[in-house]
């Protein structure tokens, strides 16, 4: 009678790749057959040594198994069963096996001997466990840092979860009372780790899961590889030999050969001396921990060894030894595996070799000795502290700390309390020094005064930081000494560490024997000025370090106070020539603004000269031409609101205002200048028409400068119906705009319109306006708001009259101003010329007045409109021109048609030429040999006069026929050079079914011929391209849209 065992299986297996060795595909069995848990769960005996088929093993199994099956499935690896004694040994199956049995699996052909498990479970009556699975990211072995996401599965059907708590190696590592259950550890340190996932229900009841992870180093990386397919650079010694082996082995480990002491024999015995087999140099430069992996068969009970020299051979260390030792774990009895670490010897030398030696041999044992097969090097670290990124950072801490090699560098690290460092004369101040990641080794930090004044001195000179006070701030003292000067010294401290970066920063004395009293300036004043906004500048030139301040407003606020001013900027802090500014907005069109810096320290407070600035006009833009007209109505006996020529004045800012009715509200102004100062011939501004009540100036003050005296005086108005009030004449302008400036020292109300008639735009004014800013008025049926501006655009005419009416108190008029509008830019396609078998010159015919344009060019070989090409270039910037453009196209496609068309864009737009034009390069054909010049083929002048080949170059600039044309201008007409009849010339020109036909005559064109062009002109001096066609033999015609009064000629594109 035997007794069959029941255990559980302890460890998770496949089913579709368990062997005997194995319980997975990568991964054995740590004991041969099967793993499983020491605790008996029953056995069985069998009833005859050799049981019959169909024999059933019936096994009481714990309820607990079960149950714990159930509460966690991931448990369940199922049972094994094995004989309670085997008296020889081995597996089934083997003939050394004593006793065997043979059970059927699920997979039997016959379903009812398949395996059953029956289970009569009822529920505790207690509480049910929990429920748990845990999965992770990864599993087995795993590198160093890597990142595991561990995540739980729990429940609790008869009650609630209190917890759920993660433990690697026995300490807590997270700890869960809601879901999601899910962590992420970095893996940390190398060796085992054995996770517990723990959850516990409400009663207090647990279930527990075990995972098992190995953390190693980072994988190594094969560098040299040499599977001895052949020996080349080999020397052997003794009775060591490279080829095929018959002897301990029937091949290499990969492919035929093998270095072996012997290939089909014993090897020596009795013999005094070690031999050896040595490798050719190998080179490890900028390798670290480099290892020497290898296939070997090892059988011999006599001392062998593996050496290796860094110096091409000339001396040896061991790097590993066998005794001789009768040790059957040296004895291997097929091709093994092994690993040398070798770094000590072969790290960063570029001459490596090495050497497998045996010897010597005694009398007492022999075997097929030492056989070595696929050699391979490969570099990193395989255990304990490296720096293999040479960063100076220990790369296991940078591993997980970090997750990477590469996310640090090793730096030191130097801080101190202020923006800058800044130290008292006669004082000292700190600075903190650390490393920013723990070091290799031992770390010293230098520390030194490399420049600058030597009254500044540091302290200590070094420092010294180990792999545990690495991040432990350390200080070093900066001193100032006493001295007699008044200079601000400078000085740079350096920080410097073997294979860390380093740090330096500049220290300055600050001389308590300088005159510290602050001084600044507006410098370099308002710039970057909009019609919203301006850029305000300061400079600090004395004071050393001062609070700063910018102030800004529509008056000068003075220099008492920053609180004084409308808007105070704090810009914080500024050292001596240190220039800051700021940016305000907000700013009224063309309005006055004055700012001061204000600046203050201990010596004192000082404060900047008041500067002006004015926002520009939201009009002053390409709107407008780059000259205006302006007339400003003085007020009572000429004292209200003279503007000078350099006052800068209006809604469209401009100087050179012209000043009239300083003595009576009847005037005649005819010499009128323009912006520019130019005088305007013809123009003339004339408010005698006007039944003017009178001259007024306002009593509002202001700091407005310019603008208010535009408006401080008027002429007033007191008529209630509608009558011309000024008349101007001789308009320099084709199209322009209009504005109307109002006043008014009694809330008067009116309108204004343009030539008795048009567009009527009404305004009310204030008592004693105070003039803040430029507001226009739209309404033009009745006066609700306060405007002081009137603007009528698109003007046309040399004359004009301004009408007005008043609506309620008297309403005035403070000046007028006149804008000419730019004109509308064009641009025209022009005719191709110089057409290649890859190029082709167009051009363009550009009319852009007053502004600045980019020109492109677009084509393709589809017509794109004006909005769809597959090919765009610049051709350039033009500024305020009228000319003819022409740019080369490239690289294009021989016997090809191509579209192209210009475009013009501008802030004001873009203009595109249209229609599209087209030409068609020439194709590419063999003519045989030309001349230099104009590319006439040899073959051509032959046909004609073979004399003409004799002196080619000078022939083809003869006119052989008295026609007029030379040679060489025949052949690019496609006409014939003995002929004086033959010409290129439009023989007729008619009508035909609505089309326009004209016709002309080749002789014998070769293939080269580009197009002939046809233009056309309404004057014989502007042309224009009409179209285009390929010459051919005899007769050519080209059909084309009618048009009167035109002229047209033939051209020939493209001439070399």
């Amino acid at each position: 009678m035997q007794d069959i065992l029941l255990y559980e299986v302890s460890k998770n297996w496949r089913e579709d790749a368990a062997t005997w060795n194995a319980r997975t595909a990568s991964v054995n069995w740590s004991i041969l057959g099967g793993d499983y848990y020491a605790t008996l769960l029953g056995s069985t005996g069998v009833s005859d040594v050799v049981a019959l088929e169909g024999q059933w093993l019936t096994f009481d199994v714990p309820v607990s198994v079960i149950e714990g099956w159930l509460t966690d499935p991931t448990s369940n690896n199922g049972f094994f069963l094995r004989p309670e004694e085997d008296e020889g040994g081995g597996r089934a199956g083997d003939l050394t096996a004593k006793d065997s049995i043979e059970f059927a699996s699920s997979e039997h052909g016959s379903a009812n001997l398949r395996p059953k498990l029956e289970i009569n479970y009822s529920g505790p009556g207690g509480n049910i466990p929990p429920l748990l699975e845990v999965q992770m990211s990864e599993d087995g072995a795993i590198n160093l840092g890597t990142d595991v996401d561990i995540t739980a599965m729990a429940s609790d059907i008869d009650g609630s979860l209190s917890s759920v708590q993660f433990f690697d190696n026995g300490a807590l590592i997270a700890d869960f009372t809601t879901p999601p259950y899910q962590h992420t550890w970095r893996a940390n340190p190398m060796g085992g780790h054995l996770f517990e996932a723990v959850a516990t229900d409400n009663s207090g009841t647990s279930v527990t899961n075990l995972i098992e992870i190995a953390v190693k180093w980072l994988e190594q990386n094969p560098f040299f590889t040499n599977n001895l397919d052949d020996a080349a650079g080999w020397s052997f010694e003794g009775q060591w030999e490279f080829g095929q082996p018959s002897h301990g082995a029937t091949s290499g480990h990969t492919g035929n050969n093998a270095i072996c002491t012997d290939l089909d024999s014993y090897y020596m015995f009795n013999n005094p001396v070690t031999h050896y087999a040595t490798s050719p140099a190998m080179d490890c430069s900028n390798r670290t921990g480099v290892t020497l992996s290898l296939w070997r068969i090892l059988k011999t009970s006599d001392p062998v060894c593996i050496e290796a020299s860094a110096d091409d051979g000339n001396t040896w260390q061991t790097v590993w030894a066998y005794s001789g030792t009768q040790n059957s774990g040296e004895h291997d009895s097929n091709w093994t595996l092994m690993s040398v670490d070798i770094s000590a010897v072969a790290d960063n030398e570029s001459q490596v070799k090495l050497r497998f030696g045996l010897g010597p041999t005694d009398s007492s044992h022999t075997g097929s000795g030492f056989l070595i097969d696929d050699i391979v090097l490969l570099d990193s670290p395989t255990n304990g502290l490296y720096d293999i990124d040479t960063d100076g950072l220990e790369d296991t801490w940078e591993l997980v700390d970090q997750g990477s090699l590469t996310s640090l560098t090793g730096t030191v690290r130097v801080t101190y309390q202020d923006p800058e460092f800044i130290v008292t004369e006669g004082s000292t101040k700190t600075a903190d020094v650390a490393l920013n990641g723990r070091p290799l080794n031992t770390v010293t930090v230098q520390v030194a005064r490399v420049s600058g004044d030597s009254d500044l001195s540091v302290s200590p000179s070094e420092l010294i930081y180990t792999t545990s006070n690495w991040s432990n701030v350390q200080t070093v003292t900066i001193a100032a000494a006493q001295d007699a000067d008044a200079l601000d010294s400078l000085a740079t401290i350096q920080f410097t560490a073997p294979n860390f970066l380093g740090d330096s920063f500049t220290a300055q004395e600050y001389d308590d024997d300088r005159d510290r009293t602050p001084v600044v300036g507006n410098d370099p004043g308002a710039t970057s000025v909009s019609a919203t906004s301006a850029e305000l500048t300061g400079t600090l030139s004395n004071g050393f370090e001062t609070a700063t301040w910018i102030c800004w407003g529509d008056t000068d606020a003075g220099t008492v106070s920053p609180n004084d001013w409308d808007n105070a900027v704090a810009m914080g802090n500024i050292r001596d020539g240190q220039q800051f500014s700021t940016t305000v907005s907000g700013l009224k069109t063309n309005a006055v603004y004055w700012y001061r810096c204000f600046v203050s320290n201990a010596t004192g407070v000082g404060c900047s000269d008041a500067t002006s600035f004015s926002g520009t006009s939201v009009f002053i833009s390409d709107k407008y031409k780059e000259f205006y007209v302006g007339v400003n109505f003085v007020g009572t006996a000429g004292a209200g609101g003279t503007l000078d020529p350099e006052d800068l004045a209006g809604y469209v800012a401009q100087t050179n205002w012209n000043n009239m009715c300083a003595s009576s509200q009847n005037d005649t102004l005819n010499t009128i200048m323009d912006s520019e100062g130019n005088v305007i011939a013809g123009m003339s501004v004339d408010t005698s028409i006007g039944a003017w009540d009178s001259r007024e100036t306002s009593t509002a003050t202001n700091e407005w400068g310019p603008h208010t005296n535009l408006f401080e005086g008027f002429l007033g108005d007191n008529e209630s119906a509608w009558a011309p009030r000024v008349a101007v004449t001789g308009i320099p302008f084709d199209t322009y705009d209009v504005y109307v400036y109002l006043n008014s020292e009694n809330g008067g109300k009116g309108a204004v319109r343009l030539n008795g008639g048009g567009t009527e735009y009404y305004a009310q004014m204030g008592n004693n306006p105070l003039f803040t800013g430029y507001t226009v008025s739209e309404e033009t049926s009745s006066a609700t708001g306060t405007y002081n501006t009137i603007v009528f655009s698109n003007v046309t005419g040399n004359m004009l009259d301004i009408d007005m009416l008043r609506s309620g108190s008297k309403i005035g008029v403070s000046g007028i101003q006149i804008c000419g509008m730019r004109a509308t830019p064009t641009i025209k396609n022009l005719a191709p010329t110089a057409i290649s078998t890859s190029q082709a010159t167009v051009g363009a015919a550009l009319s852009a007045e007053g502004e600045n344009y980019d020109v492109y060019v677009h084509y393709g070989t589809a017509d794109g409109g004006t909005n769809s090409w597959t090919s765009n270039e610049i051709v350039g910037s033009f500024a305020d021109t009228t000319t003819n453009i022409s740019h080369t196209l490239s690289g294009l496609l021989d016997g090809t048609t191509y579209y192209y068309t210009f475009r013009a864009s501008g802030n004001s737009g873009t203009v595109w030429a249209s229609p599209s034009w087209s030409f068609t390069t020439l194709p590419v054909i063999d003519v045989g040999p030309v001349t230099t010049n104009h590319s006439i083929p040899y073959s051509w002048l032959n046909s004609f006069n073979p004399a003409w080949t004799n002196d080619a170059e000078n022939s083809i600039t003869n006119d052989h026929d008295g026609d007029g044309y030379a040679t060489w201008e025949e052949y690019w007409c496609g006409t014939d050079p003995s002929d004086s009849d033959s010409r290129l010339k439009i023989d007729k020109i008619y009508m035909q079914s609505g089309s326009l036909r004209i016709e002309w005559q080749h002789v014998i064109p070769v293939g080269t011929l580009p197009p002939i062009a046809i233009h056309k002109s309404s004057d014989l001096q502007n042309w224009e391209h009409a179209g285009q066609k390929t010459p051919g033999n005899g007769n050519n015609f080209w059909l084309g849209n009618p048009s009167q009064l035109l002229f047209y000629r033939l051209a020939v594109t493209n001439t070399p």
